[in-house]
């Protein structure tokens, strides 16, 4: 990126600090620009307090954001994004996920420029993948991917030939030394997930009320977004309400304070892609448990951080919760040095600072081939 200033378009259906999609697009931007580019943003949804005054990069939001129903405000954006990729000719165009509008992108006029972010991990009827996009993708530039589990996902259910070029997902480094454990803990397990089925919830709460028979005084805490109303009513039918705390964590730093006063993080999800909760965590010194889904095995299987268990199996969630409980100091303090190790190895700014130069800079050659080659005689 030696051009001064070069401009670098971002679109996505949302930014913010909030999970997923929401804090990609904001690190992906937030890097970019530290590189020196010139970014603008275009996101559908802004998530309400996520981004600071001082963001180094430019929001453009959809000029109707009415009639969603309709996707009207994809559209929109698509047809914005897309006049701006023509008229300023931006040296990287990045789409974070296959939306909608990376979709109505993707059937326009400025398909081969976008690099498409698959985030999750690629499997049929995927409720996050906008068929469409799905059945465009090799319309576009190519694929960045965070995972070789993901790849496979690309190329098996998109039935896509064309280019994968590696990009994991990263976290800001906070500078947090290793953690010893606290004197207390809030909770025992902390869940921190959409409060939806697909991550497991449901089965969270059906191993609690196994495992307070022989634990009565077992704290569980339920953040995230979403309703909790069919959660909390479970709870009550299993007798386990006084065990689960449904807190909101409203923002990012309420999050993090939950998750450094917890023993365990609990993603029992039926699917991921490759969760931050889990670099979160790690950041903290927090062990974790969950599933065996998308890139988890592939990027935390070998680590003893990681207590894996099957998808949807309850008596296997209660096992493991129950090991949790049970193991010595010596062993929960393993834990705890393993998955700050992790850390370290895997959300290294430098190392995503130099992907993103090596993604940029392979435009920039296959540009330039693909300029040489048009006006050879």
């Amino acid at each position: 990126m030696a051009d001064s200033k070069p401009s670098i378009v971002v679109v996505s259906d949302v930014c913010g600090q909030g999970g997923g999609a929401y804090r990609v697009t904001t690190l992906v931007c937030r890097a970019l620009a530290e590189l020196g580019a010139d970014v603008t943003c275009f996101a559908t949804w802004v998530e309400p307090g996520g981004l600071q005054e001082t963001e180094p990069f430019r929001i453009v939001r959809p000029w109707m954001q009415r009639g969603y129903r309709w996707d009207i405000p994809n559209r929109m954006l698509a047809v914005q994004a897309q006049s701006f990729i023509k008229r300023r000719q931006p040296k990287a165009v990045f789409v974070v996920g296959l939306t909608r509008v990376c979709g109505h992108l993707l059937a326009g006029s400025v398909a081969s420029r976008l690099l498409v972010w698959e985030l999750t991990n690629a499997d049929k009827g995927n409720k996050f993948v906008d068929p469409k996009a799905a059945k465009l993708l090799h319309q576009s530039r190519g694929i960045l991917s965070p995972a070789e589990s993901i790849d496979a996902g690309i190329r098996q259910t998109y039935h896509y030939t064309g280019t994968i070029q590696r990009l994991p997902f990263w976290i800001e480094d906070e500078g947090l030394p290793y953690a010893e454990p606290p004197n207390r803990f809030r909770s025992d397990f902390l869940f921190l997930a959409r409060r939806e089925d697909d991550k497991g919830l449901r089965e969270l709460i059906q191993a609690t009320a196994m495992l307070v028979k022989e634990f009565p005084n077992l704290r569980i805490q339920v953040g995230g977004h979403g309703d909790a109303h069919p959660y909390s009513k479970l709870a009550k039918e299993l007798a386990v309400a006084d065990s689960i705390e449904f807190c909101s964590l409203p923002s990012r730093q309420d999050a993090m304070v939950a998750l450094a006063a917890t023993r365990y993080l609990v993603l029992p999800s039926y699917h991921e892609g490759y969760p931050l909760s889990l670099l979160e965590a790690t950041q903290f010194s927090i062990p974790f448990i969950a599933t065996d889904v998308g890139s988890i095995e592939e990027v935390f299987g070998d680590c003893s951080a990681c207590r894996m268990i099957p998808s949807r199996d309850v008596t296997a969630l209660y096992n493991v919760m129950k090991s949790c409980l049970s193991e010595t100091d010596m062993d929960y303090a393993m834990r705890r040095k393993a998955a700050n190790r992790r850390f370290n190895e895997l959300s290294s700014k430098s190392s995503v600072d130099s992907r993103l130069r090596q993604i940029i800079d392979h435009i920039s050659l296959s540009d330039g081939r693909s300029s040489q080659h048009q006006s050879a005689p």
